[in-house]
């Protein structure tokens, strides 16, 4: 997604849905770790592919935001630093939760629902 001025648009220029928009906006604003990660749990993140990765560019430079479910723990990793911090269930869910389809701009799929009686 980009942002110029109030518009927001996805990178092949569709508008992203409202609600869908919105809902990531607030996660992110909301988010807040715990603390950090053990330094065994540091170990198996620095090896495991995150649930969900986020490139962020803003006035400040490239950042990215890295979310992982080990173990039934969640965890985020932001690359301004070197460790894995631990992050609450809900905050997580906000994040994996939002769909990227609407997000994008995509239409959702026409309804196909068909009568079940026959004439």
């Amino acid at each position: 997604l980009q942002r110029d001025g109030d518009v927001w648009l996805s990178s092949w220029g569709a508008t992203p849905e409202p609600g869908e928009l919105q809902a990531l906006v607030d996660a992110l604003r909301e988010l807040q770790i715990k603390g950090l990660a053990n330094e065994d749990m540091q170990r198996t993140l620095s090896m495991a592919e995150p649930d969900l990765r986020l490139d962020i560019t803003s006035l400040g430079g490239q950042q990215t935001l890295e979310l992982f479910q080990v173990a039934g723990e969640y965890f985020i990793y932001h690359s301004r630093y070197p460790v894995f911090f631990s992050l609450a269930d809900s905050d997580f869910q906000s994040l994996t939760t939002i769909d990227v389809k609407r997000l994008r701009g995509e239409q959702p799929p026409a309804s196909t629902a068909t009568s079940d009686t026959q004439q």
